[in-house]
């Protein structure tokens, strides 16, 4: 199933509920109607970005976007298989 991505006023109000006040990762998933999991990856987040819960709180949307939602990376491109080829060999070998 896939994940749901947090608006950035439910993150703002993770980081809220986090540091300022002092939930625990279950309180803040049943506030915001996540899992305790997802409470623990946004965290985990800011603070493998080495960001203070000062900063974090005074950051805007944009700037915790661009610091916590690293770029996506392009899905490599792959040549296809020449299937007629590999079916002649199969074909030969049999």
């Amino acid at each position: 199933m896939p994940t749901r991505t947090l608006t950035m006023r439910s993150i703002r109000e993770l980081y809220r509920l986090k540091y300022e006040a002092g939930l625990s990762h279950e309180r803040i998933a049943r506030a915001l109607s996540i899992s305790k999991g997802v409470v623990a990856r946004y965290v985990a987040h800011a603070e493998a970005a080495q960001l203070t819960p000062a900063e974090l709180l005074a950051m805007s949307e944009d700037e915790l976007a661009r610091r916590l939602r690293p770029a996506r990376r392009l899905p490599l491109r792959h040549v296809q298989p020449d299937y007629a080829a590999i079916h002649q060999e199969l074909s030969a070998g049999a």
